[in-house]
């Protein structure tokens, strides 16, 4: 079985070649402008430029590698390739790409907000997919043009919307997940209320609701060629009302200690400025690095290392899986069946088969049930079955 997916903001394509790891051309080449942009303006970062501009020539360096760029979706597309998704900065692409990824071509770059869970229409050249508005707070579903039309926004309202997948047999229908945005009296995001499962014609823009239940979320729904709706079900749970009083009690309590915190964090900072060193010791290399990246954070003057992780915490992440009350299910004339416990993320094989994945290991679930596992891998966050 081919398949595709996305961790650790990688893409990765198993074959019958084995597993290949996918790298963006237009990522790579915004890293090497960054590069030069860093190179143009070396005064600042080196002698007394860099103590004007609190900049170390190592944290110059390091800029050049940490332009942010985030692969956001994965979609089968016709014949031997694939599209992906990927945020940059201010804009967001979407690119085709074989599946041992030789040939890229980009088909859409545009000033968007971000842009995610893309899917393609089998036989348009056209995606949906979600863009969001991350200072309301809010996502919406979109079509993306792979033609050079744009982005057309097809919802709105204050809600959060996820995961469009369009429906066998009905080709201007999608469906895809919707939860209200709950906010405090100054219009604060305060949660998220439970994600139904909803359906659009994207023509004449007629929404329905086509599941929901009042103590769960309703997330990446799929239709097959049946007509049977499929979603993983998880509990829940709404935001928290707020401290409690044994919580402002403490609060109180610890007030003069975090104050005296804060002031000697202050000093701390000016001194790892003008000095490079702290105000109470040296400590080892590694927390002498550590410190001063804080502080440079702190100081808004240079960007956190994307995906650094220390072995501690990648061991940690390698076995972060769903939780077993995440439950694949399949709704037909109004009934749930449970299939599968511990899902995250998922996909529907044109042959019935199910693709899916706990976060940690990748299986797949014949139409007679049967499971097999295919890979390991960590932090999976998306999947897609390939022809």
């Amino acid at each position: 079985m081919h398949f595709a997916w996305l961790a650790r903001n990688q893409l990765h394509v198993k074959t019958e070649r084995g597993v290949d790891t996918l790298r963006s051309e237009f990522a790579e080449n915004a890293r090497r402008k960054a590069a030069d942009s860093v190179q143009r303006n070396a005064w600042k970062t080196q002698n007394s430029g860099a103590l004007f501009m609190g900049m170390g020539q190592r944290d110059a360096a390091d800029l050049a590698h940490e332009v942010p760029a985030f692969m956001t979706g994965v979609s089968a597309a016709p014949g031997n390739s694939l599209l992906y998704s990927l945020e940059l900065s201010e804009v967001a692409g979407v690119f085709e790409t074989t599946r041992d990824g030789k040939d890229e071509k980009r088909l859409f770059h545009g000033n968007v907000g971000g842009l995610r869970d893309l899917t393609r229409h089998p036989q348009a050249a056209v995606c949906a997919a979600t863009v969001s508005n991350l200072k309301a707070g809010t996502s919406h579903v979109a079509l993306v043009g792979l033609d050079g039309e744009g982005v057309n926004v097809l919802t709105e309202g204050d809600t959060v919307e996820r995961h469009p997948r369009w429906v066998p047999g009905q080709p201007s229908t999608v469906v895809f997940e919707s939860a209200g945005v709950g906010r405090s009296p100054d219009g604060l995001f305060a949660g998220l209320g439970p994600s139904s499962v909803q359906s659009l014609d994207v023509k004449s823009g007629e929404l329905k609701t086509l599941a929901e239940l009042p103590d769960f979320d309703l997330c990446q729904p799929r239709v097959d060629a049946k007509g049977a709706l499929y979603f993983v079900r998880r509990p829940w749970r709404a935001a928290d009302a707020g401290p409690s009083l044994g919580q402002w009690l403490l609060g109180i309590l610890l007030l003069p200690v975090r104050v005296v915190m804060a002031v000697f964090g202050w000093f701390n900072f000016f001194s790892m400025m003008y000095t490079g060193k702290p105000l109470l010791g040296g400590g080892n290399a590694r927390s002498r690095e550590a410190d001063i990246r804080r502080m440079m954070l702190w100081g808004n003057m240079a960007q956190a290392r994307q995906g650094a992780l220390s072995q501690a915490q990648a061991d940690e992440l390698k076995a972060v899986r769903a939780p077993n009350d995440w439950v694949l299910c399949r709704r037909v004339d109004g009934k749930d069946e449970e299939l599968l416990k511990g899902v995250a993320t998922w996909d529907l094989s044109s042959d019935g088969s199910i693709l899916f994945s706990d976060g940690v290991d990748i299986s797949v679930r014949r139409p007679d049930g049967k499971t097999e596992k295919l890979h390991s891998d960590s932090a999976v966050q998306a999947l897609v079955a390939l022809s």
